[in-house]
């Protein structure tokens, strides 16, 4: 394998190339920008699935119908439509659906064989100018080619399965057999260790008689029955009791975390009291290893000592005991705190600190080893149940076991999106993180209990346990030669890290976003009206040229807006960045035409064949659907261990890992080992335990742009990009109309950006009857009735000094916010009156019937020819709201039209 390094560019130079493409776009359509030199239009479209999709859909047929007002030296009809001055498009998750969607329709000969860059261009935004869409009928010649690409997409609103219960079942049989191949492969190193375990106490038992007669007497206790006859009167009646903790089948592993805290935690624990300067001196003062403390603790440790010898003398063996055991800890401390002093820069803070430091690492290892002693404990005392027991447990089989696995936490990853409804009950009122937390630890729990399970069946060969089997040659051979094999497989599975992208299910939900979005702008899929014809025009058919790579994409010769596809870099483990690991969990990655940047950070793709599936180019449907994977391991700052522990065990994995090719392994000597021996399952084990590196491993977890910032906007706000007018579709959702996105980025900006973003609360007639501030939007519940008419807000950024002082307004925003508005056309309105959350349903409702799709799509187009125009016949000029906006941008932003 050859290593290489993706190139890190100059940000001077990444945007220089962006400024070169936008002017050369604009060369070739012949757009004199009504901005003015320099100055850059975007637009937005955000997350929220297909929902985000289809309204933004709506949006950018309004936009292709609007054209700029006129002004004194042009008239409307001498401009284009308005869509086509926007310099770049940002999207995030389902408005990258809609996005990508438009910007492949340039690509030269994709729609129409033989196209130019040009005529490309004018094909694309023709495309939008199809109202309504239609539908796809079987006859594949009727109609034009360029009205048929909206009418793949309205048929594709159910696009996880186009074709009902055959793609469900074939969705569900893949999803099954991922989550089988993803246990087997966290099974093989769970199995090698259990098995280890094991090994080392049959070891034990057959070298040492004392640990063998301990376990013959721990597995005849739990074997011997658990209810005791005793005495309840002095006339003889007796009375049966059930003793419950004769169930258990203790294990011998809980002496190893005893010790382990008694001979290491609380030494180190003690030893932070010995360390203290010298009467006068500060905390910044060198340490010494002889103070009074130590002088002391060695005196207390050899009393004791002599303590203890003297009780033993006695024929006292318990105070003995006691007495050696606290003068054992003691000496350990002074041992601790004389070996830490011996540095160079160890003042008594710095001792302090790293003294406190090892104690919570022993303190872990100590938790870590009960938790091994308890599952131990757990699994052999389940297995005795099942096979040692009359009756009752016969029930508590794997399959079973692993079935309830399945349903209850497929339960849990369906109910984080049902917070989006806002509480309605007291169940919804507790946090998700605590929901997901107990969820995630049972789940591991019951994991560990199956394959535990079948290391006990292997080591009694499927009977009962039985004495004779303790401390025998045979059961050490039996374990070893068990442990060997589940460490021969884990190597081997660990030999193909592609299969930790390849057991998601980003692959099929990847594939039927290029079908249904990037395959609506491959003309050969609307060629011929024969039986293949019949074929191609199914979104459940693959189609090789559906996929676009990122060279023919951002091709020099596409005349698209320039498409920043952003998605996140989930970071949770990265000590030099506190704000990113506590907080944001993520990092902003945006594919960009000369490659991508991280936090603003500009690189090159590296350009070398390499052996892994997830070492090669991520093909644009793929971006896509790493832009769009909400429901996963790696949610940015909602990422928890309950979270990932839940839908990683569930298999609800739709992140993509990559390797960018700017990270490099930080690994210490544990892990370097996991790395070089078991790189699958040590990938698997940061997924479920929330361990994301970002560029301190060579490998990336990327997920869904919304989990760092869902409107689109972050990447538009930076300075360099001097984007002068941004138009906005904020379709997360947002029931309650409390803007939580847009207040995520106006922190975000603020304090990366510095840029303050403030919202305009006056607006002249007319606009004040389509403009608001976010306040007046808001509801106190789902059940409040929708505002009447507003439906669009105006935000001003402007630059903050280094020293606090705000600058002029650098870029106006207008934000597009879906509302059920009272002059929507009746259908609409009939299905907001029917379906009460429309237009904010759940991101979870991926699957849009055509009274859904079409409502979606015509509240989109309706709001933004609201905004934007074309204005309806017989409009007064003082009711006129496009001409007033472009008046108002003008007067009072210098934004030309």
């Amino acid at each position: 394998m050859i290593d290489t390094r993706a190139e890190e560019i100059s940000p001077e130079a990444a945007y220089r190339q962006e400024s070169s493409r936008i002017d050369s776009r604009r060369s070739t359509l012949g757009l004199n920008h009504p901005a003015g030199t320099g100055k850059r239009w975007a637009l937005a479209l955000s997350g929220g699935g297909i929902r985000s999709a289809t309204f933004a859909l709506g949006v950018l047929q309004g936009l292709v119908a609007a054209k700029p007002a006129a002004t004194a030296t042009a008239t409307s009809k001498d401009r284009k439509p308005i869509l086509w001055y926007f310099d770049y498009l940002s999207t995030v998750s389902g408005g990258g659906y809609i996005g990508s969607f438009l910007c492949s329709l340039f690509v030269p000969g994709r729609l129409l064989p033989n196209s130019t860059s040009k005529s490309a261009a004018e094909d694309a935004y023709e495309v939008f100018t199809n109202d309504p869409p239609g539908r796809i009928r079987h006859n594949a010649e009727t109609g034009s080619t360029v009205e048929k690409p909206l009418a793949w997409l309205r048929d594709n609103g159910r696009y996880l399965a186009p074709d009902g219960a055959g793609d469900m079942f074939y969705a569900a049989a893949l999803a099954l057999r991922n989550w089988v191949s993803l246990h087997f492969v966290i099974g093989t190193l769970l199995v090698a260790a259990f098995s280890f375990i094991a090994l080392v106490r049959a070891l034990a038992a057959w070298q040492f008689p004392d640990v063998a007669i301990f376990e013959v007497l721990a597995l005849d206790r739990s074997l011997a029955c658990p209810c005791e006859e005793v005495s309840a009167c002095p006339c003889g009646t007796t009375k049966s009791t059930f003793e419950w903790t004769r169930l258990i089948w203790w294990s011998s592993l809980f002496a190893i975390p005893a010790a382990h805290f008694i001979l290491a935690t609380v030494p180190v624990g003690v030893s932070y009291w010995l360390c203290h300067p010298s009467r006068g001196q500060s905390l910044g003062t060198r340490t010494h290893v002889f103070t009074l403390a130590t002088v002391g603790a060695v005196l207390v440790a050899v009393v004791l000592g002599l303590l203890a010898y003297g009780e033993y003398k006695l024929n006292a063996p318990r105070p003995a005991i006691a007495l050696a055991v606290v003068g054992v800890i003691v000496a350990i401390a002074v041992g601790v705190h004389a070996f830490t002093a011996f540095r160079k820069d160890n003042t008594v803070a710095l001792h302090r600190l790293r003294l406190t430091r090892l104690f919570s690492i022993c303190l872990g290892w100590s938790l870590v080893l009960l938790f091994l002693a308890v599952a131990d404990t757990t699994g052999q005392t389940v297995y005795r149940l099942i096979e040692g027991s009359p009756g009752g447990y016969s029930l508590l089989t794997l399959p079973v076991l692993v079935s309830g696995i399945v349903w209850i936490v497929r339960k849990c990853a369906k109910f984080f999106d049902q917070k989006d409804k806002g509480a309605k009950t007291w169940l919804d009122k507790v946090p998700v993180d605590l929901i997901a937390g107990a969820a995630g630890v049972v789940m591991l729990l019951a994991v560990m209990l199956a394959w535990q399970l079948l290391v006990q069946w292997l080591m009694w060969r499927g009977g009962p346990p039985g004495r004779e089997f303790v401390g025998s040659p045979h059961h050490v051979l039996v374990l070893a030669t068990v442990t060997a094999t589940a460490v021969f497989l884990a190597y081997l599975t660990g030999l193909f890290p592609g299969f930790i992208n390849l057991s998601s299910l980003q692959q099929l939900y990847g594939s039927r976003l290029t079908r249904a979005y990037l395959g609506g702008s491959n003309g050969q899929r609307f060629q011929g009206g024969s039986e293949k014809g019949r074929l191609l025009t199914s979104a459940s058919e693959p189609q090789r040229e559906d996929e676009l790579r990122h060279e023919q994409y951002y091709a020099p010769e596409v005349a698209a807006p320039l498409h920043i596809i952003n998605t996140t870099m989930n970071v949770t483990s990265d000590p030099g960045e506190q704000l990113v690991q506590r907080d944001r969990k993520g990092q902003p990655l945006a594919v960009l035409p000369h490659g991508y940047s991280i936090d603003g950070t500009h690189y090159t793709f590296a350009q070398v064949a390499r052996p892994f599936e997830n070492q090669q180019p991520l093909k644009i449907g793929q971006w896509i659907g790493t832009s769009g994977a909400a429901f996963t391991t790696g949610l940015g700052r909602s990422t928890s261990l309950g979270t990932s522990l839940a839908l990683g065990l569930a298999n609800v994995r739709l992140g993509t890992w990559w390797e960018s090719g700017a990270g490099e392994n930080k690994a210490r000597s544990v892990g370097w080992v996991g790395h070089a021996l078991f790189k699958s399952q040590t990938y698997l084990a940061y997924e479920l335990l929330a361990m994301f590196h970002g560029l301190a491993r060579k490998w990336q977890y990327l997920s869904d742009g919304g989990h760092f910032e869902n409107t689109g906007l972050y990447e538009l706000l930076r300075p360099e990009r001097k984007v002068c007018l941004a138009i906005v579709s904020d379709n997360g959702c947002d029931p309650l109309y409390q803007f939580g996105d847009l207040a995520n980025l106006a922190r975000l900006v603020r304090i990366d950006h510095r840029i303050e973003l403030t919202a305009r609360s006056d607006f002249p007639a007319p606009l004040s009857h389509v403009f608001a501030h976010p306040r007046d939007f808001r509801k106190k519940s789902t059940d409040d009735p929708a505002g009447p008419r507003q439906c669009a807000v105006l935000l001003e950024a402007r630059p903050v000094s280094s020293s606090g002082v705000v600058g002029a307004v650098s870029t106006v925003v207008i934000l597009l916010k879906p509302r059920p508005i009272s002059d929507a056309p009746v259908d609409v309105q009939e299905y907001h009156a029917t379906h009460e959350l429309f237009p904010q349903e759940p991101t979870a409702d991926q699957f849009f019937d055509e009274a859904q799709w079409e409502s979606y799509r015509k509240l989109g187009q309706t709001i933004a020819s609201r905004v934007f125009g074309p204005v309806q016949p017989g409009t007064k000029p003082e009711d006129d709201v496009p001409a007033a906006l472009w008046e108002l941008l003008e007067r009072e932003y210098q934004i030309q039209r």
